[in-house]
Formats: structure tokens, C-alpha cells, sequence
């Protein structure tokens, strides 16, 4: 995180935020971002003198890696699907002949 980037206070994060069937993001789930992660993607933060804080960049970012990380995430649930699916039909076809 860089120093002339307006630092978002953790609290003021889902202000930041786009609403969810019009509600807003819980705090407590920015606080999950930042110590366990959303889809092996963690939350930068930077101490400061009143908190913890972050940025705009630092939650597009967060955003766009997450997004990477779910499509990832579904292509190799695809790829292991497939490959599950020709075995159980091998299987079958080996119980049938």
C-alpha cells in the first residue's frame, strides 16, 4: 500500500462497497478478509495511528484477485468433474460387458 492513497478506516469499508439485495457488507466479514482470507485471497491492510486501514486500490485488487481465483477455482471443479465422470463410465462399461 502506498502513502498518498486515502486510507479507508476497516470500519468505513462497507461503506465503500456495493449493497447486496440492498443491504451492506457486515464488518465482520471485512474483518474475515483481512485475517482469513475470501478464496485464498487476504484483505491488504496497513496500520495507522487510530486502527487498521486500507485503500480503494488495496479493495480492487481484493476484488479482481478473488474473481480470478473463483474461476480458477471452477475450472479445475470442471476438469475434475470430467475426468470423474469418464472413470464412473469406464467403470460401468467394464460391470457391463
Amino acid at each position: 500500500m502506498t502513502d498518498h492513497q486515502a486510507l479507508i478506516p476497516l470500519i468505513d469499508v462497507p461503506k465503500h462497497l456495493p449493497k447486496r439485495k440492498g443491504k451492506r457488507v457486515n464488518i465482520s466479514s471485512v474483518y474475515r478478509w483481512v485475517n482469513r482470507g475470501l478464496s485464498g485471497v487476504r484483505l491488504d491492510t496497513q496500520a495507522g495511528p487510530y486502527g487498521t486501514y486500507t485503500t480503494q486500490a488495496s479493495l480492487d485488487r481484493f476484488w479482481q484477485e478473488v474473481t480470478v481465483a473463483r474461476r480458477h477455482r471452477s475450472v479445475i471443479c470442471e476438469v475434475n468433474a470430467s475426468t470423474a465422470h469418464k472413470r464412473a463410465m469406464k467403470q460401468l462399461d467394464g460391470l457391463l460387458t
